[in-house]
């Protein structure tokens, strides 16, 4: 297994233990439905959901035509219940305004573009 999946089965182990357990954090907005979010993520795929997380959370990557492609064929709620579910977490509150830069900034690029290079 290579370091993206490792990092994607731990931000999901996370999430879902921390909504198992009611620990997100307050905000205006409440973390999507977990069902909603698993289905978005069955949609994306593994490789690309390590990619876009990758984008998102860590550092900027390129994402390929396909993964662009499945990220604007699954629509922009989707893409948005996958990045909030996270980021309702306490573990990424600090870097919120971060993170959602690089999560418009992906749907950008690739609806404009089709991939990031």
């Amino acid at each position: 297994m290579d370091a993206k999946t490792i990092l994607f089965i731990n931000l999901s182990i996370t999430f879902l233990l921390l909504n198992f357990f009611d620990i997100a954090s307050s905000q205006d907005t409440p973390a999507p439905d977990p069902a909603t979010v698993q289905e978005c993520a069955n949609k994306i795929g593994d490789a690309c959901g390590d990619t876009m997380l990758m984008y998102i959370f860590i550092e900027k990557t390129s994402v390929s035509k396909e993964c662009c492609t499945k990220l604007i064929d699954n629509g922009r709620d989707c893409h948005n219940a996958l990045t909030e579910s996270l980021v309702a977490t306490k573990r990424f509150t600090n870097k919120t305004p971060k993170v959602m830069e690089n999560h418009e900034e992906l749907w950008s690029l690739c609806e404009k573009d089709g991939q990031i290079a």
